[in-house]
Formats: structure tokens, C-alpha cells, sequence
């Protein structure tokens, strides 16, 4: 189903391997979609700020790409955030797709619980901000 991104190879455990994700990229957007306790799906507030940011890049078609890439906070145990950081990549990834982009023209990567914006103790606001997608449009070279 979603052959090309659904291996550990997306997994990315260090800054320097997602420095290396943008080598020689120009980022054109950005925007950040943010998950519920425990969910992959977008609520609706969530849907509808996706949809504005796709219908701001509408134009773009056929001369950009995506980078999606997934997050979760640390509540639950570390497998666990990674695939539920997989999964909420992979939603946004699909919305794209739906969108009427090619699934060749997104690439996926996933966090899990490892880039938390926060370390020790955090607040359930900080820990709703480290629940997020980040979607990076890409100019097309």
C-alpha cells in the first residue's frame, strides 16, 4: 500500500540525518499539523489548516515535493511512538495524495518520541506541540 515509504530506512534517529534530508533543497512552505492524545487522524480544526495550506501550494503543482515527516510526545513506551509517529506521517502523506499529488512526490520520515522539544518534566502543552506533522514543500530542481 504505501510501498516506498513504509521501511526503517525512514526512520530518522539525528539531526545530521535530517540535515542530510534537506541537502541541496530549497523549502518553499512549511507548516505543522498537531495530533490528539494517542491519535494518527487529523481532528477537524486540523483538516481544515491542512487544506488552506494545500490550497496555498495549489499553483506549485508539478513543481514541487513534500517531506513529511512524523513526532510524538514521550508518554508510552519508545516503539510504540514510532509507529504511532509512522502512522500520523503516513495520514498526512495519503491527505497529499488525495490532494491529487503523485505518492512518488512525498517522502515520509518519522521521529517517534526522539526529537521532543522538550526534555525532563513537561506541561500537557508541550507535550501537545511535540504531537505533530511537519509538511515541507520542496521546490522541484
Amino acid at each position: 500500500m504505501l510501498s516506498n515509504n513504509d521501511t526503517i530506512r525512514n526512520l530518522i534517529t539525528s539531526k545530521e540525518q535530517l540535515d542530510k534530508v534537506f541537502d541541496n533543497k530549497t523549502i518553499m512552505r512549511e507548516t505543522s499539523l498537531y495530533f490528539d492524545v494517542d491519535q494518527a487522524n487529523l481532528t477537524s480544526a486540523q483538516q481544515e489548516k491542512f487544506n488552506r495550506f494545500m490550497k496555498d501550494v495549489e499553483g506549485e503543482k508539478g513543481k514541487i515535493s513534500f517531506i513529511v515527516i512524523g513526532y510524538t510526545d514521550r508518554d508510552g513506551s519508545l516503539d510504540y511512538n514510532l509507529i504511532l509517529s509512522k502512522k500520523r506521517a503516513e495520514t498526512v502523506m495519503r491527505k497529499i495524495v488525495d490532494a491529487g499529488y503523485f505518492e512518488t512526490k512525498v517522502k515520509v520520515y518519522y521521529y517517534g518520541e526522539s526529537k521532543s522539544l522538550y526534555k525532563g518534566s513537561y506541561t500537557d502543552e508541550q507535550k501537545r506541540m511535540d504531537r505533530k506533522v511537519e509538511i515541507k514543500v520542496i521546490k522541484e530542481k
